[in-house]
Formats: C-alpha cells, structure tokens, sequence
C-alpha cells in the first residue's frame, strides 16, 4: 500500500523531525509512505485541491493561520481525509473535535503517539482501498475483490480460489504467479500449493492455521516461521 502524507508546521526543525518520526513509523508497520512539508497553511491549502494525500499532520499554533482553520477549510472538502493534531498545547484538545481529528498528539511524546496513529491510520486505508484480481473460471472471467479471496490451493494442476461467498473457483494459474499479483497484500505461503490471506486465519500451530470458518489448513515444517511472523503482522495492524 502506499500512503501519502502532507505535514504542515511552520517550524524548519519540527519538519525535519516529524519526517524522523514517520519514517520510522512507516518502516515499523512496513507501509510505503510518500512525504510533503508545507511551513504555513496557506501554502498548503494552494495545494490541497489536489486532493493527494490520505492523512494530514497539522501543527495547531502556527502564525497567520492556525490548524484548526486550516483544518475548518479542510473539511469543507476532504470529509474522508485522516487530520492528525501535532501540538505543544494540549488545551487545543477540546475546540478541535469540531473538525474531527482521527488523533491529538502531543509534540513531547509525539515519537511513540505518531507510531501509534499511523498504525491505525494504515489500517483505515487499507479497508477503504478495494484490490482485485483477474479470475478466468469454466464460465468466463471474473474480477475478484483480493479481500474476498480466502486462500488458494493448487489441485489436479489448476488453482483453486475458495472465496468468502462460499463459492470455489479453479482456473490454470501457478502458486507462483499468484504470489506476484498479490504481492504487498497480506497473503502467506502455507507450502508449495497452498496460500492464505491472513485477514481470515483465527489462530495457529506449527503444523496448521485454523480460519474463521472453522477450515483448517496443513503448514509445511519449513514454513512455520515465515507464517507465524505473517500472522502476526497482520494483526499487530488490527
């Protein structure tokens, strides 16, 4: 996924800070993340009808314009876009509701609370942004929501694409090509012929995961770790 952020702060050496922090942030939660800084909310708001980027950092006390306009005339627009506060003045908390923030940071602790809201910022982009593959079945093709796909399996050469409306659809296609068209996307090899989208594993061993279908499915020794740590990254996401 790549998320794109806009930070506005008036402050040469909170910017160079704040691009620290997100960094760090986006390689934690291992996001993609493309970055603009603006030093004034006018400058920002020339730009903002482009309509770029998913989250917005504001700084509250700027000169000329505060955050809170920034953000009124924003709003005014951008009723999905993420406005995260960044501020040395917690007392701001209250009158910024109004605009509603997904967050209100404070600068002096702004190193842990920033990972935090981006952790939970990436995850509400990633259900709003719809993905899909191409499925060619015994009665024509089909595009297929990614989120929808529970897991493939390779049987009688063909892969079987077991979806989360309970249908089962089998075209010719390999492990891995699969693997390449949803790369970046929170799926797992179980073993040679089998992948799973972690987004529906309830719980696992070393030798199975269980779905929260109550379907279980077998892991091969040598993918143990790899499907542990994919498990768990996704729902360190949650």
């Amino acid at each position: 996924m790549d998320c794109h952020i806009a930070v506005c702060d008036d402050e040469e050496h909170s910017r160079k800070s704040i691009q620290k922090d997100l960094e760090k942030a986006a390689k934690r939660c291992r996001e993609r993340i493309t970055m603009r800084f603006f030093e004034s909310g006018r400058v920002y708001l020339d730009y903002a009808s482009e309509g770029w980027e998913n989250i917005l950092i504001l700084d509250i006390d700027m000169p000329d314009m505060n955050g809170l306009e920034v953000a009124r005339e924003v709003r005014k627009k951008r009723k999905d876009i993420i406005l995260i506060f960044l501020s040395s003045h917690p007392e701001y908390v209250f009158q910024s509701f109004e605009v509603q923030p997904f967050r209100f940071i404070r600068k002096d602790t702004k190193d842990i609370e920033l990972f935090l809201a981006l952790r939970a910022a990436f995850s509400v982009i990633r259900s709003k942004q719809k993905k899909y593959i191409r499925i060619a079945g015994e009665d024509g093709e089909e595009m297929i929501e990614i989120s929808d796909l529970i897991y493939a399996e390779l049987w009688k050469r063909k892969l079987h694409f077991h979806l989360a409306d309970g249908r089962t659809i089998a075209m010719k296609m390999t492990i891995k090509e699969l693997g390449s068209r949803l790369e970046g996307e929170s799926f797992v090899l179980l073993h040679s012929g089998l992948m799973v989208n972690t987004a529906y594993v309830k719980s696992h061993t070393r030798l199975d995961v269980t779905l929260k279908n109550g379907d279980k499915l077998p892991i091969a020794r040598t993918r143990a770790e790899e499907v542990k740590k994919a498990v768990y990254e996704y729902w360190s996401k949650l």
